[in-house]
């Protein structure tokens, strides 16, 4: 079968042609229930490429709808991989979808205990791959850290202020420490200007009717006027950096200056309690008064240092935020790298100590616009860190030369495109004035068709789910039934060689794969009345698949038999 032609006959079910047949469009199984049934479910139906997929992290529960690589035990992975060999199907693996994100981001920030935790659910799924599909790939949830969207991406907006209002978050690369800005936040600060002899801060002050002094004059400053003035001083900072900068070194000069002002005052005080205690004891009765004060003086001494010292630990803290608080993606995208390069380190080992048939590789897959990674140009950064911290790591631990660990971080890191999530980015496509809503969806499927063109040229996808839906959310609606530009697509990775896909259903089940292989562009025919009848995709759900109507007919791998069963009583195809 070859799809895009207009003439399909059942009998050349084994041809292989330059496209994709239905050998290459497969589908995921029901990632809450038992997956060895799921599989022979997709056996019946036809599947000649099936996803495995898990929801439970930690200890699974079958019972609970949370199934984990771990509840298979050998007996049951050896069925799994058995199954799959015989009926000629296919296996790829999707790590649980409990885990979104490498970076280990939690309400605490960027947590490494949370980090190595999903690190290990995904490695124990690459362990799974490796007994039941052996090899190929194991798809990874990105969803990494929250992010403004018009901030980077000016195309897109989630909401009509968000340029002004937009929450931006820096994190302490020391910690993992993460902190929420707002742009539309007013700071307070001192009006000054600086003296060009001595570039001191010279402030200005503000004064009563009678003349009197009322205190400093201050103004308000905005997010992007500080940035603007910070940048011009340090042009190769982020924004964010620049902000977070100016920000932290204001608030360390001011508790510095506290500091300095209850230390000198305490240090006036001790001054005075040593000229007092100096004199001698017969002389003491004349200085009274003094000596009186020198008591006052020793009851504010204490306060007095140790507010000089609170001030002075502020100072610090301040001066070391202004050093290490940077951008989130700046330290979140090297952990994440981090991440997914051991994972691909992890299925490398496994390859070679398991000598399977096909590398096993680590896929992360785009998801939701709000999350980082869901944007294509996102999803290469990651995989291009990751390919690059796994080479150095296999220089600098296995000794590999630069070539051969480049290849091999190539070969074990690739990603898992999903049209469905990256078309959810059209709700937030901003139309230009005067353009109807017809034109922005063309040209927001231009933008996805460019996107994907750098992502297949670049050799960043490996892997590919479909699914459809109408640009709000992730519907997985049957593909062909919703507004993905989902034949496009399929053409760009015909054309980048790629052929390793998988369909994701919802409620319609099986229909789904059906969907795809109908919107990949074959037809299907029945047995009919000569010159009364040809039937096609439209009468396939109410035919093969259990319905009432007359039965139609398939051969080869996707004829269901029920001549022989196996134990499992799954029919071998």
């Amino acid at each position: 079968m070859i799809f895009g032609e207009g003439y399909y006959s059942a009998m050349d079910a084994e041809y292989q042609g330059t496209g994709l047949s239905p050998k290459d469009i497969g589908i995921s199984t029901p990632p809450m229930k038992d997956q060895l049934e799921g599989l022979k479910a997709r056996i019946f139906q036809g599947a000649s490429r099936v996803e495995l997929g898990f929801t439970g992290t930690g200890k699974g529960s079958m019972g609970r709808g949370a199934p984990t690589p771990g509840t298979y035990g050998k007996e049951e992975r050896e069925a799994i991989r058995e199954l799959a060999k015989i009926n000629k199907v296919d296996l790829t693996t999707h790590a649980t979808v409990g885990v979104g994100g490498l970076a280990g981001f939690t309400e605490r920030g960027l947590d490494e205990a949370t980090r190595e935790r999903n690190l290990k659910e995904i490695e124990r799924a690459i362990d799974f791959a490796a007994d039941t599909a052996r090899g190929g790939p194991v798809v990874v949830h990105t969803g990494e850290w929250p992010r403004p969207i018009a901030e980077k991406y000016s195309e897109f907006k989630e909401y009509p202020s968000e340029k002004e209002r937009a929450v931006l978050h820096i994190v302490d690369k020391r910690t993992g420490e993460v902190m929420a800005i707002r742009k539309d936040m007013t700071i307070h600060e001192p009006v000054y200007r600086i003296d060009e002899k001595t570039g001191e801060k010279i402030y200005e002050y503000e004064y009563n009717p009678d003349g009197s002094i009322k205190g400093l004059k201050f103004r308000e400053r905005k997010y992007d006027d500080i940035v603007k003035e910070e940048l011009k001083k340090n042009p190769e900072l982020d924004p964010e950096e620049a902000f977070i900068k100016h920000y932290y070194e204001s608030e360390e000069a001011m508790a510095r200056a506290e500091s300095v002002r209850w230390a000198t005052e305490a240090h006036e005080r001790r001054k005075l309690i040593e000229e007092i205690e100096k004199i001698p004891e017969k002389d003491r009765w004349k200085f009274a008064d003094l000596i009186a004060k020198a008591e006052d003086a020793k009851r504010d001494l204490k306060w007095m240092e140790e507010a000089a010292v609170g001030y002075g630990e502020r100072a610090e803290l301040f001066r070391g935020k202004a050093e290490n608080f940077k951008p989130i993606e700046k330290v979140g995208l090297e952990k994440s790298a981090d991440s997914i390069a051991r994972a691909a380190e992890y299925a490398m080992e496994l390859t070679e100590l398991r000598h399977l048939p096909k590398p096993l590789f680590v896929a992360p897959e785009n998801v939701f616009p709000e999350q980082y990674g869901a944007h294509p140009q996102e999803l290469k950064k990651l995989i291009v860190e990751a390919r690059e911290k796994m080479a150095k790591d296999l220089q600098d631990r296995y000794g590999k030369s630069e070539e051969e660990a480049k290849r091999l971080a190539e070969q074990h890191i690739k990603a898992t495109f999903d049209v469905g999530h990256a078309y959810t980015w059209r709700k937030y496509f901003e139309r230009k004035p005067g353009e109807t809503i017809e034109e922005a969806d063309k040209r927001f499927n231009k933008w996805l068709a460019k996107q994907v063109e750098e992502l297949t040229k670049e050799g960043i996808i490996g892997h590919v789910h479909v699914s459809d839906n109408f640009g709000w959310a992730d519907e997985h609606v049957t593909p062909g039934k919703g507004r993905v530009p989902i034949k496009d697509f399929i053409e760009q990775i015909k054309k980048a060689g790629i052929k390793n896909v998988i369909v994701e259903p919802a409620h319609q089940d099986f229909k789904a794969m059906l969907g795809g292989w109908s919107e990949f562009g074959s037809s299907i025919y029945s047995v009919t009345i000569p010159g009364v009848r040809r039937d096609t995709w439209t009468d396939v759900e109410h035919s093969y698949f259990g319905r009432t109507a007359p039965p139609y007919y398939v051969v080869g791998p996707f004829a269901p038999s029920k001549d022989w069963t196996l134990w499992s009583q799954t029919p071998l195809e």
